[in-house]
């Protein structure tokens, strides 16, 4: 029996079929079972796209009528804000304040260096995947932030 073969990618960028072909796959094989489990993928694609020089991509610091802050990644900038504040309009709560960096390279170690940071601030919100906290200070956030993205001038 020939061996299947598939690629799961799970909450990854979109990728070329290129980028694709160059990832290593998840190879099942006759009894079903992955020699790699999604995770495992999901760690080592976003390792490939963290070394890759043509990622780019935006964090942003956003602040809530609630208290509520939120912070995260994109490679859509205003769209994604866009998008919260929608949301967040949809259950009467504001948009108070935002910060989005300007695209660079690192996002992804970037985004992780942010939410443990407000989680060693803070208090996480809403799981233990959640990118909502309160008790932070929007600025002291934002400031943190920043110091993390290193744009050439």
């Amino acid at each position: 029996m020939k061996e299947q073969i598939r690629c799961e990618v799970d909450q990854a960028p979109p990728l070329s079929p290129e980028r694709i072909s160059r990832l290593r796959l998840i190879i099942h094989g006759p009894s079903g079972e992955p020699s790699l489990t999604p995770e495992m993928l999901a760690q080592k694609t976003t390792e490939r796209l963290e070394n890759t020089p043509q990622s780019a991509g935006h964090l942003y610091v956003l602040a809530f009528s609630s208290g509520t802050v939120k912070v995260g990644r994109t490679d859509s900038g205003r769209r994604r804000i866009l998008q919260h504040r929608a949301e967040a309009a949809r259950h009467g709560v504001e948009l108070t304040d935002e910060w989005l960096s300007p695209a660079h390279t690192g996002w992804y170690q970037n985004e992780r260096a942010l939410i443990e940071h407000c989680e060693s601030t803070g208090i996480r919100i809403g799981g233990n995947k959640s990118e909502y906290f309160t008790g932070l200070d929007f600025a002291a956030v934002r400031a943190f932030a920043e110091s993390l993205v290193n744009i050439p001038k």
